[in-house]
């Protein structure tokens, strides 16, 4: 089996027979520990690294990223492969169809992170954390600016849609802030499980973080994670150094994993979510703040 294709539908509207055969391949991807990943459109010829997702977001059908270009893709259709490094001729998975990027209306921005909030299958709108403006952007379907609010923080690194409002990460000062849609007044900040908070994203009634911790200056080494909060209780728990993944900037929740975009190798890894257990359970401080 060389890859898993996706045909712009949840794993519940496809035929019996998609059904079955995706279920087994599901099966067959957690007994072998294989990773699973797809090369992404974002890539710039010349260049070998340092052109991946930083912001990547789910609309119930199709993937949206934007890279550092801030063009805005929406891919369907992908194949998954299984990892096998960097070397020439392995398998880097992609996919069938790719939109002509939009571009924000706007003169000079930096995408950090998006968010989709609305119904499947592009009934919705996109949120933008610009971290050049300081500002939580809404955009349409053609990148028509609808709504701008003020960023919580200087340093806004990833947003998240929860149903109801705004999750917004500074990485510098390990804060994540909720950030009512209506008016942008922070309803109330936490501290966020991983030092350098790089992305959010909202699935199976949790908020999850993406990040970095433990950064060694002199060897330029850090470790990766993923936490799940629990934003009711504050419990969190997770795993650490992810494996093949090098440098998080992008994350999304969709068909009951975690896609997480590595920035050094333009790929997006499926990843099956962190379990939790009593062991793994830990406490997160919040606190209430209204401005």
């Amino acid at each position: 089996m060389k890859y898993l294709q996706r045909h712009g539908k949840n794993w519940h509207g496809l035929t019996s027979l998609s059904f079955y055969f995706c279920f087994a391949v599901m099966a067959l991807l957690q007994l072998t520990g294989c990773d699973y990943q797809f090369r992404t459109p974002l890539f710039e010829a010349g260049r070998k690294d340092n052109f991946g997702p930083t912001g990547l977001t789910y609309n119930g059908r199709d993937f949206i990223m934007v890279g550092s270009g801030n063009m805005i893709y929406t891919v369907t259709d992908i194949a998954l492969d299984p990892y096998e490094g960097e070397e020439l001729g392995a398998p880097s998975g992609g996919y069938r169809t790719a939109s002509d990027p939009i571009n924000p209306d706007r003169r000079s921005i930096e995408i950090c992170g998006l968010a989709w909030e609305g119904d499947c299958c592009g009934a919705g709108y996109l949120w933008a954390a610009d971290a050049t403006n300081l500002e939580l952007i809404k955009l349409n379907d053609r990148g028509n600016l609808l709504k701008s609010l003020p960023s919580p923080t200087d340093n806004p690194s990833g947003i998240a849609f929860d149903g109801k409002n705004l999750w917004v990460s500074d990485e510098v000062e390990s804060k994540i802030y909720n950030v009512s849609i209506d008016d942008g007044h922070v309803i109330r900040f936490i501290d966020s499980p991983i030092k350098h908070p790089t992305d959010l994203s909202w699935g199976n009634k949790r908020l999850w973080v993406v990040g970095a911790s433990d950064y060694k200056k002199e060897a330029g080494t850090y470790h990766t994670g993923v936490r799940a909060i629990d934003i009711e209780t504050g419990n969190f728990f997770g795993i650490d150094d992810i494996k093949y993944i090098t440098r998080p900037t992008a994350m999304t929740w969709a068909d009951n994993h975690l896609w997480i975009g590595d920035y050094n190798v333009n790929r997006i890894f499926m990843i099956d979510p962190p379990k939790e257990t009593t062991e793994s359970k830990e406490k997160s401080e919040s606190t209430k703040e209204d401005k």
